[in-house]
């Protein structure tokens, strides 16, 4: 009786046991109670004589289940730790560039992709400092930003046609809306690679405040007068908008883009037969306005991937860096569980027998700034923020003021192989979908260019 009821249970738990979420425990309890009901001849095998020898048995196999659980749990542990040191470089900043062990890694496999993805945790000093030192060791044509492509465009013209004068006119009307570029070390960093010839590309959707920057440039392109007359109304609506913003209200969605007035412009706009480009800008205002207010992050993805696809002949035969939030570069699902241009952008390069390289970069300790002049720099909080709390294996060992890296595909490849089991799903969404991931001791504050 006890040979053949201990193999019926050993097959069920080695079944409960294989499930990648499995609550081993609670199975093999319930295992145990349906044989116990259903099993033909267990009320003739387990009799009353045999009960007691039945009871020791089962708790005894109950007990060697908890405690070959917590081992494998234990093991788990053992193994992420082991690899996450075995893949650990340093390297040290210097005032333009990095040395070290850890930098070299880096270098190496830049030179070894097509294209490169940074997805980072925003606002800081340290993340342009970065960009940089990457943009001097490989080149690249293109420079792919967060930011909408209309903004992006006017943005690059200011930088490579403006002269200086024309530039600083420029920037003091409008460089707080710039987006990410508003801030003085990402819009050097900007400058920089403009200045090298590369081409700066843009998808996003238009952020509340840069229908001033886009309507002022319209201005000078449109054949409409009364379109001229309508784009001089609805840039004074939104400068006083955002006036009201950073007096009074402190709510972005207070901005003219999102308010009903902005809607029946735009319905006016769209009367008047304009231009194809006009009438894709006034699209794009309305797809982002549906972001906002649904706040639908998956549609914004969408609108991304979309924009992406356009340039797709510019980039697709081309170098490119693309510099994003952490959440946009994975290859497989992203940490908000969608795929997105990380994704796209390593299936087209590998199906054209290249090779992305996907580098996550965050800081572990210091301050963000804000994109809006308003609201303080916030302290980076690795326990709770919603890029740091999972890096936490991460974290415990890096404990000196170097700058670190850790080579993800090792990990990646145990995960693969089912070797390596990973309980925050992510943590194993970073492993699977970043190449590297480069933590930085401490951040400073971005500061905005009209502070």
């Amino acid at each position: 009786m006890k040979k053949a009821f201990l193999c019926m249970l050993l097959i069920a738990f080695a079944i409960c046991n294989a499930q990648s979420n499995c609550d081993c425990i609670a199975e093999l309890e319930f295992v145990i109670d349906y044989y116990q009901k259903n099993l033909p001849g267990f009320k003739d095998n387990v009799s009353a004589k045999k009960l007691e020898e039945y009871q020791i048995f089962k708790n005894q196999l109950l007990e060697q289940s908890n405690t070959t659980t917590y081992l494998t749990a234990i093991t788990q542990d053992s193994t992420l730790v082991n690899l996450i040191a075995e893949q650990h470089k340093t390297f040290k900043s210097l005032e333009d560039s990095f040395e070290g062990e850890g930098w070299n890694f880096i270098v190496d496999e830049l030179q070894k992709s097509k294209h490169v993805l940074v997805g980072e945790d925003h606002f800081s000093n340290e993340i342009p400092q970065f960009i940089k030192a990457v943009f001097d060791k490989k080149h690249f044509d293109n420079f792919y930003i967060e930011v909408d492509p209309y903004s992006t465009k006017i943005l690059e013209r200011s930088l490579k046609e403006f002269t200086l004068e024309e530039r600083q006119i420029f920037n003091i009307n409008f460089s707080d809306r710039f987006s990410f570029y508003s801030f003085k070390a990402e819009y050097d960093l900007l400058k920089y690679i403009s200045d090298k010839g590369t081409n700066i590309l843009g998808a996003d959707q238009i952020i509340g405040n840069a229908d001033l920057i886009i309507f002022n440039d319209l201005i000078s392109k449109t054949e409409s007068t009364e379109a001229k007359k309508l784009y001089r109304i609805i840039s004074k609506d939104s400068e006083n908008a955002l006036n009201q913003f950073y007096e009074k209200t402190k709510n972005p969605m207070t901005m003219h883009l999102f308010s009903d007035k902005f809607t029946e412009q735009l319905n006016a706009l769209e009367a008047l037969g304009l231009s194809h480009y006009e009438l894709e800008i006034f699209s794009a205002m309305r797809k982002s306005v549906k972001i906002y207010k649904e706040q639908n992050h998956y549609y914004r993805v969408k609108l991304i991937l979309n924009q992406l696809m356009k340039d797709y002949p510019q980039w697709k035969d081309s170098p490119t860096l693309f510099k994003y939030g952490a959440t946009h570069l994975t290859r497989g699902e992203s940490q908000l569980g969608n795929y997105d241009i990380g994704n796209l952008v390593a299936n087209i390069t590998e199906s054209n027998f290249e090779e992305t390289f996907h580098i996550m970069v965050v800081g572990e300790s210091g301050q963000l700034g804000s994109i809006f002049k308003i609201f303080p720099p916030r302290t980076v909080d690795k326990e709770n923020d919603f890029y740091l709390s999972y890096l936490k294996p991460f974290f415990e060992q890096t404990d000196d003021s170097q700058w670190h890296v850790f080579n993800l595909r090792p990990l990646r490849k145990q995960i693969l192989r089912a070797k390596l089991k990973i309980d925050n799903l992510n943590l194993e969404r970073v492993i699977r979908g970043y190449d590297a991931l480069v933590i930085i001791p401490e951040v400073t504050a971005a500061k905005l260019i009209k502070s």
